[in-house]
C-alpha cells in the first residue's frame, strides 16, 4: 500500500518561529569590516547566527553606522541608536534633570 500524501503532511513537524536576535553595534562594525575584506555574506551570517538578509541590511546601512561612529556618538555596547525627535527639548530636559539631581531634589 502506498503512503497517503495527506497523512504524511500531517506528520511533519510544525515550523518553529525564529527568535529575534539583537546585534550590538560592535558586531555590526565587525560584520561591515569582514564584508569589506571580501568575506562572503553567507559565511558571516553563519558565523553570527544570522540570516543573509540581516547581514545584507547591515551592509546597506553601513554609511549611517560609520558616520555615527565618526561623529563619536556611537557606544559600541548599545544594540540600536536613534536620533532624538526633539533634540532641543531633550537637551533642556537633561540640563534640568542634572540640576535637580545636583540639588538633591528627588525626581520620579
Amino acid at each position: 500500500m502506498e503512503p497517503n500524501t495527506s497523512t504524511n503532511a500531517l506528520r511533519r513537524k510544525p515550523l518553529q518561529a525564529t527568535k529575534h536576535k539583537q546585534i550590538s553595534l560592535k558586531d555590526e562594525l565587525d560584520i561591515i569590516e569582514q564584508v569589506e575584506k571580501g568575506k562572503k555574506q553567507v559565511d558571516i551570517a553563519v558565523t553570527y547566527g544570522l540570516s543573509k538578509q540581516t547581514v545584507n541590511t547591515i551592509v546597506i546601512t553601513k554609511e549611517a553606522i560609520l558616520s555615527k561612529k565618526a561623529s563619536g556618538g556611537l557606544q559600541l555596547k548599545r544594540f540600536w541608536f536613534r536620533e532624538a525627535s526633539y533634540p532641543d527639548v531633550e537637551e533642556v530636559l537633561l540640563m534640568w534633570l542634572r540640576d535637580a539631581r545636583s540639588r538633591n531634589i528627588p525626581v520620579n
